[in-house]
């Protein structure tokens, strides 16, 4: 186990071990009561220990363990979920091209039967204007002939009552 002394720079090189063990210090007896400054997290405790040249040791307090696991597991759900997110945003893409290519073909549909229904109107137009042209010249021959027939009725009138074309009334 490291020791914070060999871990930070304390501006002394790292003493080698002795050749002799130390003895190790004796642990406090359990029906003793620890007192109040010698705790584990007083300063006072920290730097008896670090006055008697015991090391101490770079244990992690068990909070900051329980944090750093809390936040690489929210990381972890976190790639996760992104990349479940990821995954959504692709199946969406592939839908929405397939929509693109459903209203496409729905365009090209409706355009073609726009384009019938046109032609359809514009054939049914050209018959009607074709009729109509039909019954134009219809009627204009009718009233050429009604017409010609009144001419000549008036022609055989004038004959019949001896009166003279372009005559003038006042002159006898």
């Amino acid at each position: 186990m490291s020791t914070i002394d060999t871990v930070t720079d304390s501006g002394q090189a790292p003493q080698a071990e002795p050749a002799t063990p130390q003895p190790a210090p004796e642990a406090p007896a359990a029906s003793a009561p620890a007192p109040a400054a010698a705790t584990a997290d007083s300063p006072t405790a920290a730097n008896r220990a670090r006055a008697a040249g015991q090391p101490r040791s770079l244990l992690i307090p068990l909070p900051t363990a329980i944090t750093a696991a809390l936040v690489a597991g929210l990381f972890g759900l976190l790639y996760l979920n992104l990349n479940s997110l990821s995954d959504d945003i692709n199946g969406l893409r592939n839908e929405m091209n397939g929509m693109n290519g459903r209203i496409d073909t729905l365009r090209s549909d409706t355009n073609s039967s726009i384009d019938t229904l046109r032609n359809e109107m514009n054939g049914r137009i050209d018959g009607l204007d074709a009729k109509i042209d039909n019954k134009v010249d219809s009627l204009r021959d009718e009233m050429l002939a009604v017409l010609l027939d009144h001419t000549d009725r008036l022609s055989r009138i004038e004959t019949h009552l001896d009166l003279r074309p372009h005559t003038d009334a006042t002159n006898p």
